[in-house]
Formats: structure tokens, sequence, C-alpha cells
């Protein structure tokens, strides 16, 4: 039977043991029950890679911190999981304004008992993991609708684009005074470049045309890492380094999402290194980290700052500015949406980029 980890913030002891008591009563689930007296201390607890809990209960009159101004830091703390509070007798108008600021549910001390503990506990984790899907689905179908129309608006110019070119090429063979190497040099340039745009375009109408459904699947981060390379098999003559410290943990992850963050900046990384006027290669390293798996890529081609990053910048060796990248502005939007973030280490010595995927998505399952 799967364990339920409860994180429980409450200064009051009497108040702690009771709670407690009446949790071990509860028999569809096994419990285990993280204490915290402090805002401070439950801020630690959940920037520790070992504490993920299930649910918080969250006493909002704390001696460091109180009010429902207290759900807000929890919302950015652990923003996938239920939260519910914790009120007196006499105060069920602040649990309804909990709820209106955020909280899951609300629950009064005075009348605990195994039956309401139990209720609150499963219907607050239905309702959040609920609320997260339907989020997750339109966020995706806002990214699908996007991606169609930009193939929309690139697709029809470069097929005019395309045929143009090949009109002059013709037209240059068939006149000897213009027919010279710099010409069709130029040509063949420009058709590898119509080529790359026309595979950024298939890449978004695949994209675009993916079902709205996010499914949880029980993979690890070297399958993901393995997936993503085997779709970049035309850079295998860069040198791939994979250092992967997760210990072959099993996820419960939603992994075509993972799949797609990871392909688009492990590509951007394999263009710049490509350009590299020295060693050519990559490194991926894998690791949970405070409640995140983190993805990190380097790569040997020319740094690029934050500031470029930020702007969605294409990673280019030669050092001039680039258009925005699309492939980064789609991985940085998808992660976004899964409560995580896409960044770079300005003190590195390469371009380094970092995913961080928040852990709540990544629900261990050893505790089964």
């Amino acid at each position: 039977m799967k364990v339920t980890k409860i994180l429980l913030i409450e200064d009051s002891p009497v108040d702690f043991e009771i709670f407690k008591r009446k949790l071990s009563l509860v028999k569809s689930f096994n419990a285990e029950i993280i204490h915290s007296q402090t805002l401070t201390e439950a801020k630690k607890l959940l920037t520790q890679n070992s504490i993920a809990p299930s649910i918080i209960f969250l006493d909002l009159g704390l001696p460091d911190g109180s009010g429902l101004k207290l759900i807000d830091q929890f919302e950015t703390l652990a923003p996938l999981t239920p939260l519910v509070v914790l009120t007196g007798q006499k105060e069920s108008e602040i649990g309804l304004k909990a709820i209106k600021s955020g909280a899951a549910d609300f629950i009064c001390k005075d009348n605990l008992d195994e039956a309401i503990i139990e209720k609150t506990i499963l219907f607050a984790q239905e309702r959040r993991r609920f609320s997260t899907y339907k989020n997750l689905a339109s966020k995706q179908r806002a990214l699908n609708t996007i991606a169609s129309n930009l193939c929309d608006q690139i697709g029809n110019p470069l097929a005019i684009l395309s045929g143009r070119l090949e009109q002059l090429n013709n037209y240059l063979l068939k006149d000897v005074e213009l027919n010279d190497s710099k010409s069709f040099e130029i040509i063949e340039n420009m058709k590898r470049n119509i080529k790359k745009i026309e595979v950024s375009t298939q890449n978004l109408s695949k994209f675009s045309s993916s079902e709205d459904k996010l499914d949880l699947e029980l993979t690890n981060a070297h399958s993901i890492i393995t997936n993503t390379l085997n779709q970049l098999s035309e850079f295998k003559e860069i040198q791939t380094h994979v250092d992967d410290l997760t210990e072959n943990q099993q996820l419960n992850f939603y992994k075509n999402e993972a799949l797609e963050v990871l392909f688009h900046i492990c590509k951007n990384a394999y263009e710049a290194a490509h350009t590299s006027t020295d060693s050519k290669w990559i490194s991926i390293k894998a690791e949970i980290y405070e409640n995140h798996l983190i993805f990190t890529i380097t790569n040997s081609g020319l740094k690029i700052s934050s500031e470029d990053f930020i702007a969605y910048q294409e990673f280019y060796a030669s050092g001039k500015k680039g258009h925005q990248g699309l492939g980064l502005s789609l991985a940085k939007q998808t992660a976004e949406s899964f409560f995580g973030d896409i960044s770079t280490n300005d003190k590195a010595l390469h371009t380094e980029v970092q995913i961080r995927l928040p852990i709540d998505f990544v629900e261990r399952l050893h505790s089964f």
C-alpha cells in the first residue's frame, strides 16, 4: 500500500498529538506524518530532496507567520501539493476565505476525527489533481494553437520561396554569363536554410496535432535521455556525454512533455557544438535536487549570456545575434506549463542550460 506523506505545520504540541492519534486510526492508506512547528522549519523541509509530501496541513497561527498570506508562500514552495488549513471552532469564515485564497480545503481542529481527516485528504488530493490536469490541458491547447498558426503563416511563403529559388537555379544553368560557382554556392546555402525551416515547420505541425490528453507514464531519467538522443541521431558525429545521477529511480511522470523540453534544448546544444572550431561535444546530466528533476545540458559552442537566453536566442557560434529560437521558446513554455523553468548558468565555462521540473510531478514509487 502506498504511503501518504503528510506535512503538518502546527506549533501546539497538544494539537499535534491529537491529529497524530486520529490519523493513526485511518485504515484506507498508510500515513507518514512529518511535523514542523514553524514556517521557517517547514520551508527547509520542503526544499530538501527527501521531503515530497502528498498533502500539507497548515495552522494559520504560527510563531513566525500567521494569516491567509501564508497560503501564497506555499503556492510558491509546493504549487502542486494540496494545502488544507486548520481552523478553530468559530473560524469557518476564515476557512472559506482560505479556500478562495488557494487552499484545497479547511477542517476545524475542535471537531477532528479520523473520518474527517480521511475524507479531507482523499478529496483534497483528487481536487488538486483534477485542477492541475485542467490547467495543463488548457495550456497545452494554447501551445497547440500557436504552433498551428505558425505552421500556416510559415508554410505557404516558404513553398513560394522554394519554388522561386528553383526557378532561379534553372535560369542560371541556361545563362552562360551568369553561370558561376559563387551564384550556385549562394543558392545551395539558401536551400539548406529553407530545409532547416521546413524541418522546424514539420516539428511544429506534429506538436500542434498532438492530443490534449496528458498521461502519466512510469519511466526514469535514463529513458527520457535515451529517447531524446534517438530523435537527434543526425548529430551522432558529435560526442555526447551522459551522467545520470538519479540512480535509475522509477518515476511516475508526464514523459512526453519532458521529452518535448529536453529535445529542443539538446537540439540547440548540438547545433552550437557543430559550429565549434575545437572539439565538438555536448553533455547531459540528470539529478534530483530540492524537489526537482534537473537536466543540465552543456555544449562546446560559443557561450551565450543569460540575457540572450531569456530573449530565446538561437545558439550561434558565430557570435552574431540570432532571431528568436522557436524551439527554445516552445521548450520554455512547456516547462513553465508544468511549473518548471529553464535557465542558464553565467558562471559556467561553456553554455550551460538547466531544465528544472518540480518533483511534485515526479512522484517516487519506492514508497508503495
